[in-house]
């Protein structure tokens, strides 16, 4: 069961990275909606990309966790913040999913 959430994780992280790294006008508004500059998309690409490419290995599934905890709790705080609470949940939910894989061993 463990295993089937770690790798959908990983392949979120993927497809979400993809989403980020080849982003269309559109997709990089949302990030100027909340204030962040415009090349923020490729740091956040690059940081769900190996966020996946850690999570798939277990000697790097803590560090993989760890790197996607705070990518994604800073999205949850920085959707709180401009008042969006509700983008907000899922972020969330992603960071305590990655809670349960880092210290489950």
């Amino acid at each position: 069961m463990l295993s089937l959430l770690i790798y959908t994780l990983a392949a979120f992280f993927v497809v979400i990275a993809v989403m980020n790294l080849a982003s269309s006008a559109s997709f990089r508004g949302r990030y100027a909606l909340v204030g962040l500059p415009i090349w923020m998309h490729w740091v956040t690409g690059a940081l769900e990309l190996v966020t996946a490419a850690l999570l798939i290995f277990p000697p790097t599934r803590f560090a993989g966790a760890a790197l996607g905890f705070g990518v994604m709790l800073s999205a949850t705080f920085t959707l709180i913040q401009h008042r969006m609470p509700l983008n907000a949940a899922f972020p969330a939910f992603i960071s305590m999913a990655l809670a349960i894989i880092a210290f489950t061993r």
